[in-house]
């Protein structure tokens, strides 16, 4: 089972038992390398959490476009109203788009901020926006990976397909294994 982290160590302890130039044994801490081998064991959870950004890409795909459209406007907006009020701060649309971002990630660095009554408003109104829009992608996610896993609960090698009406009470089945209890 060690093998791999074995070969990894080794050229450190060659050095005890024989006598060799440093610099030729520099080269076999590439060995090293092979650790990433280890990788493997955690294969099923990366397959799980690349499957579930698969299902849910075109949902994904829509919130950050609406997340994008958001930012746009609102630092459009803001460059409007903060211009000629902050005109180092908000110079442009694209200095605004770093508020933007800031306000509605809910990061809010306070390094540029509004200082108008338009411009704090405009603020409240993409921070409680920027909220939930934090939330849309978690829930997606979340909601993808409840099927992925429900999916394998019911597609698991031991049940063959989804239980029909009568088969659907959860007694009937081990939450462990799969398997059928037979009463």
């Amino acid at each position: 089972m060690a093998l791999i982290d074995f070969i990894a160590i080794l050229p450190f302890y060659l050095l005890f038992f024989i006598k060799i130039d440093l610099q030729a044994l520099r080269t076999l801490r590439a060995l090293r390398l092979l650790r990433i081998i280890k990788i493997n064991r955690y294969t099923t959870a990366l397959k799980t959490i690349t499957q579930v950004f698969k299902n849910k890409a075109n949902q994904l795909i829509s919130s950050m476009v609406v997340v994008g459209l958001l930012m746009i406007i609102a630092s459009v907006l803001m460059y409007n109203f903060e211009s000629e009020a902050q005109p180092d701060k908000f110079s442009n649309a694209f200095d605004s788009l770093w508020w933007a971002m800031s306000a509605l990630t809910t990061v809010g660095y306070g390094d540029v901020y509004p200082i108008t009554v338009a411009g704090k408003i405009l603020g409240i109104v993409i921070a409680i926006i920027g909220i939930g829009m934090v939330a849309v992608p978690t829930g997606i996610i979340t909601a993808g990976f409840s099927e992925v896993l429900h999916n394998k609960k019911y597609k698991s090698p031991n049940i063959s397909s989804e239980p029909n009406e009568d088969e659907k009470d959860e007694k009937k089945y081990c939450p462990y294994c799969g398997h059928r209890i037979d009463d």
